[in-house]
């Protein structure tokens, strides 16, 4: 058998490769503008080839798409030795042109047979290529002689011949379902079969094997209801695990053990394990809802800190506002005090600046003049509603006399009016500043004896 298929192997691949050369000589290759980027296109091509042959274009206009594919790797070879833009789009272009041949082909054979192609579709997403490649392969290569004929114009396919095809392709679908949900459980039996079940476990075998049928019998009778089959072979793995190990404990002991004997040891085995996993499964959700109490209670905790840290953003925003606004009223409060003849209030920042033009001092002497007392009263009156946490009396003469009198009066007076805002309780001893300035900073002229009395 094996030296016909050889003989009929170098008897067919010539005539294949004929065929195909003839398809590339006689098509009319597309031109690609001069322009075209030569790799870029290559990837489009592939690309494309690989959406083709996902939607089976490769086994419905086999010989057209495998002239693209050879026309393509032609491209390729082009392109790595280096050759020109143009040399490797004048193989693309044949590539192109029979891979939308092979894109009509196709539609063309699926319209003719669209059973056929729903049949294989089918197997393809059961997994034909990976389960039951051989299979597959043996049914594509039928197909491919019917969908060649199509390639030629041959529309004329029988209703036998698509009927043989479909059953084919349904065939090979089944035989993938089965795979995929009854192998392991074979396997398993088959192994305890050597490990003499039939001898050891005659009882559990018999019921295992009449399982398998029964799952088998299943996916015969409806290969696409996923649920059900997937629970009737999840049960037959289970059995033919079981299987296995009763097998291997009426094996194992020193005088044999009775299949009942070794049925209850594994039931006793199992009844441990699934109560020790049940433990796990306890411990590890607990675990669980530790790890997301700490969890949460760490979220709480950084809320918690985000909250403190913002509250007491807050209080110091209320603070500032608190402090400002009472500021802006000792400041309003201060200008309403003072008519323009006793004072000037001024604001530096967080500073109030009260400028005294009514203390008329006596000449060259600091004691404070009687008449000038309501006015420090004022002051008095200005610094209590503001709180006022440090306050400087600065000094000032007008320009009669030497400089160093002056700066020594001027030092004086203003440690006279400190002496009294202390004495009157507008401040602590410890927080007022004197500063003498003699005629350095004049208010006024001292060119006159009003502006001199000012300063």
């Amino acid at each position: 058998m094996k030296r016909l298929l050889l003989a009929r192997s170098m008897v067919t691949l010539p005539a294949m490769a004929l065929l195909i050369a003839g398809c590339a000589s006689s098509v009319k290759k597309y031109d690609y503008p001069p322009t075209t980027n030569a790799t870029d296109e290559i990837q489009r091509v592939e690309e494309e080839m690989t959406t083709a042959e996902r939607r089976q274009v490769a086994v419905l206009s086999p010989n057209h798409f495998a002239a693209a594919r050879e026309k393509l790797a032609d491209a390729k070879k082009t392109s790595q030795k280096g050759k020109s833009n143009a040399d490797v789009l004048d193989d693309l272009g044949y590539a192109r042109t029979h891979l939308e041949m092979a894109t009509t082909s196709a539609a063309k054979s699926e319209e003719l047979m669209p059973a056929v192609v729903s049949a294989r579709s089918d197997a393809i997403t059961a997994e034909a290529p990976r389960l039951r490649s051989d299979k597959l392969k043996e049914a594509d290569n039928d197909l491919k002689k019917v969908t060649s004929d199509v390639e030629d114009g041959k529309f004329d396919i029988s209703v036998e011949k698509k009927g043989e095809l479909q059953k084919e392709y349904l065939a090979v679908e089944l035989a993938s379902v089965k795979a995929q949900y009854l192998d392991e459980s074979k396997a398993l039996i088959e192994a305890a079969k050597k490990n003499k079940a039939s001898k050891l476990a005659k009882d559990t075998l018999a019921a295992t094997e009449a399982k398998y049928q029964a799952t088998e019998k299943t996916i015969e009778t409806d290969r696409h209801d996923t649920g059900k089959i997937t629970r009737a072979s999840d049960e037959l793995r289970a059995d033919a695990k079981r299987l296995v190990k009763v097998t291997e404990l009426s094996k194992n002991t020193k005088n044999g053990t009775s299949e009942a004997a070794a049925i209850q040891l594994d039931a006793t085995q199992r009844t441990a394990e699934a109560e020790r996993g049940k433990a796990e499964s306890e411990r590890d959700q607990k675990n669980q809802k530790t790890a997301q109490l700490n969890s949460a209670q760490g979220e709480i905790r950084d809320q918690q800190v985000a909250l403190g840290a913002a509250d007491a953003e807050n209080a110091n925003l209320s603070k500032k506002m608190t402090k400002d606004q009472r500021f802006n009223q000792s400041f309003k409060t201060a200008q309403e005090s003072f008519s323009s003849d006793e004072a000037e209030v001024f604001r530096d920042g967080d500073k109030l600046l009260i400028r005294l033009k009514g203390m008329e001092f006596p000449t060259g002497k600091a004691d404070l003049p009687s008449k000038s007392l309501p006015v420090l009263a004022k002051v008095k009156q200005v610094m209590d509603s503001m709180a006022a946490e440090k306050v400087m009396v600065e000094g000032h003469t007008d320009s009669v006399g030497s400089k160093a009198s002056n700066e020594k009066l001027s030092e004086s007076r203003a440690k006279a009016i400190a002496k009294y805002l202390v004495s009157v309780d507008a401040v602590t001893e410890d927080h007022v500043e004197t500063k003498g300035y003699g005629f350095n900073k004049p208010i006024a002229t001292n060119k006159t004896k009003e502006g001199r009395a000012q300063n």
